[in-house]
């Protein structure tokens, strides 16, 4: 389970006070997306850019909790290397306001 959302939200606020009309684009791990499929979503105010990292089978808290925090193979880490150019296209777009 997550549980950076709070904190992030109480950042997010601060950082507002001191530069009012910023934008916020989170950066995340997307558990129910392939392993390496970017995709940007919204919502609440902020922008969302989620990278796939795949989910093993089972479903339960603590199996996919170690899943999560494993050291990733040789394989996985070249698809998620492979992905980080159309991220930064994505993060450049948004910067740009060119929005998809």
């Amino acid at each position: 389970m997550n549980i950076s959302g709070p904190a992030v939200a109480t950042a997010w606020r601060a950082f507002q006070r001191e530069y009012p009309g910023a934008a916020l684009v989170v950066l995340h791990d997307e558990l129910e997306s392939a392993l390496g499929v970017s995709g940007e979503g919204g919502g609440g105010g902020y922008t969302r850019v989620g990278v796939g990292i795949g989910r093993p089978v089972a479903r339960e808290g603590g199996e996919v909790a170690k899943y999560v925090l494993r050291k990733m193979t040789g394989g996985e880490r070249e698809a998620l290397e492979g992905c980080v150019g159309g991220v930064m296209e994505e993060l450049e777009r948004l910067l740009e306001g060119e929005r998809k």
